[in-house]
């Protein structure tokens, strides 16, 4: 499938934000029910709700700094991607495979080309158009 032309920009998230709800929540639950010293309670959910916060900013509403919230194929250049930023750097990588696709899910992996570092996007029904979505889906699938 021909993707060239394809600038995937995503958007706010909600579906994603209920999956990380949910975690969060059941880790906050099997911690409070746990037999151990109230101060280490205390110190895990403290910790479980600081990560959830991180999360939901960087993976939802995409509005911190390193957080991706663009990207696309590089025409004419051999099957490398940029990945726009939201602090508007733009950093070129390559799809580390394999990759998660699901009809609700894709998890993509990259890896950087200039730090040699690896940064997933995951990507929701509702972060694409349905179109794009679909598009991404299935050259993931193919490749």
């Amino acid at each position: 499938m021909n993707l060239l032309c394809s600038r995937f920009q995503l958007k706010t998230s909600l579906g994603l934000g209920v999956v990380f709800l949910f975690i969060h929540g059941g880790a906050i639950f099997c911690v409070y029910f746990t037999f151990i010293f109230w101060a280490v309670k205390i110190a895990l959910i403290f910790f479980s709700l600081i990560s959830l916060i991180i999360i939901i900013k960087t993976y939802v509403f995409r509005n911190v700094t390193y957080a991706i919230i663009e990207f696309g194929p590089n025409v004419g250049v051999d099957s490398s991607w940029y990945l726009k930023k939201y602090s508007g750097d733009v950093v070129i990588g390559f799809i580390n495979y394999p990759v998660f696709v699901s009809n609700h899910l894709i998890i993509v992996n990259f890896v950087l080309v200039d730090k040699r570092l690896k940064i997933s996007v995951p990507i929701s029904r509702d972060s694409l158009t349905i179109e794009e979505f679909r598009k991404l889906k299935v050259f993931l699938r193919t490749n």
